[in-house]
């Protein structure tokens, strides 16, 4: 990888990626906020699809990513560890 030439220690690495993971979360997230504030401007109010599949769907995204999280910080590797991901 091009940071193994680079002085960096790995800490500093895994938080540079949780930091821009973070920000890109955030971004999505305004993203999402700015058009569900525009609805109501643009006169769209109905709901065109039938909310209880938005609520379905919506939740399994939820627990979806909530198991992803709950599995990453499970079995992360300490800062430390140069050795994979799992090992």
């Amino acid at each position: 990888a091009y940071t193994a030439c680079l002085p960096v220690s790995r800490r500093d690495m895994v938080r540079g990626r949780m930091g821009l993971a973070c920000i890109l979360e955030l971004a999505q997230l305004l993203v999402c906020l700015g058009f569900i504030f525009l609805r109501p401007v643009t006169g769209s109010t109905e709901n065109s699809a039938n909310s209880a599949v938005n609520n379905a769907v919506s939740n399994a995204v939820s627990r979806m990513v909530s198991g992803a999280v709950a599995f990453f910080f499970k079995y992360k590797a300490p800062p430390e560890k140069t050795s994979s991901f799992f090992g």
